[in-house]
């Protein structure tokens, strides 16, 4: 049952997302499409992994394994950057240093955490609210008009948000208030059966 209404939220996220995008079928940018279902694909494995190896013990979660993940990552990526490289500058070092630390170190370690202590289905659902504040600061700071699917998208985001975060905490009530009422049992004093 737990199961079935996590997928039910993230129905919810993920439709509200669709209705933040808007109608784009009509596009005939097969690119485009196959570009986005691999990144939907990947921020799932994402998701589902860092929960998974955040959950397995003090040699990988945390901190040493977003470290070990993210140098991995680099690693793989190198032979691709390998070229510019040598064409940077200090600043362009120095950009990579801070989006480096803000954009991966800080962001990444904010999602292992989460993704460790709530499960990747809440996680899931907090990352659809990137279009949500998107769509907030361009209709705040930049002007843009939202259409009434958009409205209609922000307000099943966050009513997933909500519904999923309110679960999380009942389901952690519930695992905090049963825990006081275990007894210990003493080893010591139970009979042997020989």
């Amino acid at each position: 049952m737990r199961h079935l209404q996590d997928g039910i939220f993230a129905l919810g996220a993920l439709a509200g997302v669709a209705m933040i995008a808007g109608p784009t079928f009509g596009s005939t940018d097969w690119w485009g499409y196959l570009f986005a279902a691999l990144a939907a694909a990947a921020m799932c494995g994402y998701t589902l992994l860092s929960a998974r190896i955040g959950s397995r013990g003090p040699a990988s979660s945390g901190i040493r394994g977003l470290a070990v993940s993210i140098t991995i990552g680099a690693l793989l990526w190198l032979p691709a950057t390998a070229t510019a490289i040598p064409r940077m500058t200090r600043q362009d070092w120095l950009l990579a240093a801070f989006i480096g630390a803000f954009g991966l170190a800080l962001a990444f370690s904010c999602d292992a955490f989460a993704a460790s202590a709530t499960g990747p289905a809440v996680v899931g659902v907090f990352f659809s609210l990137d279009p949500v504040v998107s769509s907030v600061v361009g209709l705040v700071m930049l002007g843009q008009v939202l259409s009434v699917p958009a409205y209609v998208g922000i307000g099943l985001i966050v009513v997933s948000g909500a519904a999923v975060t309110w679960k999380a905490n009942r389901s952690a009530a519930r695992i905090t208030t049963h825990t006081e009422a275990l007894q210990i049992i003493d080893t010591q004093q139970i009979p042997r059966i020989d």
